[in-house]
């Protein structure tokens, strides 16, 4: 029986279950790499697959660096002080917070450590102005003025730790420092100028 004789239907199949096993080939391909990449956010193959290999990463929840997984003690906090005008022009505190909010504010650990990356992350690409500090500006209507802030501990180095600490818990090595970072206006983020003002 010759290929004239089959039905059209029948001879597209085979066409169709090769163009399936190409295409399920290709995703694995692109599955498993998209695994090895995603944990290393410094590397140059991250940084120039960012707009294809995150957005997928996020879809999937497989975007976690090895901070995710693993105690990173560098860790940083961001805190925000919103302040608003007076009538004569003074700024003034309006309240004070933290992203992400204390862990039994969020929804469980796994959110909680979401956030911590991503803050980080917003921080080292200098996107806080157009994001968090986007919702804030939102969430708090009156607000002019955003200070940000990091806080963590910072260590001292190896040698002075072995003589300043011997016999303490690692958790009371260093200090627990806040750094004033930069400002948002809340005015530019408004209007969409971008809103970071500097140190």
């Amino acid at each position: 029986m010759n290929h004239q004789t089959l039905p059209q239907s029948a001879v597209q199949a085979p066409m169709r279950h090769q163009w399936l096993k190409v295409f399920l080939s290709i995703f694995a391909v692109w599955h498993i790499f998209s695994i090895f990449v995603l944990p290393d956010p410094d590397s140059i193959v991250y940084r120039h697959l960012t707009r294809s290999v995150v957005p997928y990463g996020n879809l999937i929840g497989f975007n976690n660096t090895w901070r995710f997984f693993s105690p990173n003690p560098l860790i940083r906090l961001l805190e925000y002080d919103v302040f608003t005008r007076d009538s004569s022009g003074n700024l003034r505190l309006l309240t004070s917070g933290r992203y992400p909010r204390r862990l039994e504010h969020e929804g469980n650990r796994e959110v909680y450590n979401r956030k911590l990356n991503s803050g980080m992350f917003l921080m080292i690409q200098n996107k806080v102005p157009v994001t968090i500090g986007r919702v804030l500006c939102r969430q708090y209507a009156n607000a002019d003025t955003i200070a940000i802030y990091l806080r963590g501990r910072v260590f001292p180095e190896i040698e002075k730790a072995d003589l300043a600490y011997e016999g303490q818990h690692v958790t009371n090595l260093g200090e627990v420092v806040r750094q004033y970072m930069f400002d948002i206006h809340c005015a530019d983020v408004r209007s969409g100028v971008g809103g970071s003002g500097g140190a």
